[in-house]
C-alpha cells in the first residue's frame, strides 16, 4: 500500500489536495478532466473516469483481456475443439494416441485424452485470465492496489508461459503470450506510479 491510509478521512483529503492543485490549468480535448475542474470520489480513485471512455475500455488491462479473449478462442478452435491437421505422418500419431491404451493410477485413458483434457484446463485459465483482466481494468485505483498480488502473479504465469511458447509451440502461442505480459506489466507499473503520486500527494500536504 506504499505506506498510504486508505481511509475515507484520507481518501478524502487526497481529494482536497488535488483539488488544491488547479493552479495550473492546461489545455484539453470537451469533455476530459484538467486541474482545477471539480473532480468527484470516482476520479480520485479511478483516473481512467478523469478521461474518457476510450480510457476506460482501451486501458492496459483491459487490452490485456482482448487479447487473452482471442488467445483463448484461437487455443479452443484449435486445439480443442478441432485437431490440428499436419499432414499424413501427423495424422497417424493422432490415431494412436486415441487407440493405444494406458491406465494411470487405475484410471484407462488415452495419450489423446490427455491432451484433450489438458487442452480444456488451458482454456479454462485463458478465459479466467480474461475476466480477472476485464474486472481490474473497470475497478478504482485503490481496488486495483488490493489486487496488486493477483495482477503480478498473472504477469508471472505469462512471462514463464513466453518460454514455454518459444521451446515447445509456434510464433502464435509465442506473440500472445509476449502481448499479455507486456499490457500486464504496464498495468501493474503504472498502478504502481500512480499510487506513489497519491501518497506523495497527501505526504505534501
Amino acid at each position: 500500500m506504499l505506506g498510504v491510509d486508505d481511509t475515507p478521512g484520507n481518501l478524502l483529503a487526497l481529494e482536497a489536495v488535488l483539488i488544491s492543485s488547479g493552479a495550473k490549468q492546461r489545455e484539453r480535448a470537451p469533455g476530459a478532466y484538467a486541474y482545477g475542474d471539480p473532480i468527484s470520489r470516482e476520479v480520485v480513485l479511478n483516473p481512467d473516469a478523469a478521461t474518457n471512455v476510450v480510457a476506460r475500455y482501451f486501458n492496459a488491462y483491459r487490452l490485456a483481456a482482448y487479447a487473452l479473449t482471442l488467445y483463448a478462442m484461437g487455443h479452443t478452435l484449435g486445439a480443442v475443439v478441432s485437431t490440428p491437421a499436419f499432414g499424413p505422418e501427423s495424422d497417424a500419431v493422432v490415431a494412436s494416441m486415441k487407440t493405444v491404451r494406458v491406465v494411470a493410477m487405475g484410471a484407462d485413458c488415452t495419450w489423446y485424452g490427455f491432451y484433450r483434457g489438458f487442452g480444456i484446463f488451458v482454456s479454462i485459465f485463458f478465459v479466467f485470465s480474461a475476466v480477472v483482466a476485464w474486472q481490474l481494468g473497470g475497478n478504482s485505483l485503490e481496488e486495483r492496489v488490493a489486487f496488486a498480488p493477483l495482477t503480478w502473479a498473472l504477469f508471472a504465469s505469462y512471462a514463464v508461459s513466453i518460454g514455454t511458447a518459444w521451446l515447445y509451440f509456434f510464433p502464435m502461442p509465442l506473440a500472445f503470450s509476449i502481448l499479455v505480459t507486456l499490457l500486464l506489466g504496464v498495468a501493474g507499473l503504472r498502478d504502481l506510479r500512480l499510487r506513489r503520486k497519491a501518497a506523495g500527494a497527501l505526504g505534501a500536504r
